[in-house]
C-alpha cells in the first residue's frame, strides 16, 4: 500500500491532497506539485515478505527522513 500526497505550506487545518493511492506493487509518473508545501509518500507493507522500494526523483527537494 502507498499514498503520494501534500500539504500546503502553512496550512494548519490538516488539509491534505492525495496524489495516488493503492495497492499496486508498481507506479511511475510525473508529478508538478499545484502548491508550495510538503509532498511525500507514505508506504505500508501488510504481507510478511521484505519489500524493497526504489525510488528515483529529481528536482529541487529536501530529504527529510530515510527509514532502513
Amino acid at each position: 500500500y502507498f499514498d503520494f500526497h501534500g500539504e500546503p505550506k502553512g496550512a494548519t487545518d490538516g488539509y491534505f491532497k492525495s496524489y495516488l493511492e493503492t495497492n499496486s506493487i508498481q507506479s511511475e509518473g510525473v508529478l508538478t506539485a499545484p502548491f508550495e508545501g510538503i509532498h511525500g509518500w507514505y508506504w505500508e507493507n501488510k504481507s510478511s515478505q521484505p519489500v524493497t522500494i526504489r525510488l528515483k526523483t529529481t528536482g529541487e527537494y529536501e530529504i527529510l527522513g530515510i527509514m532502513k
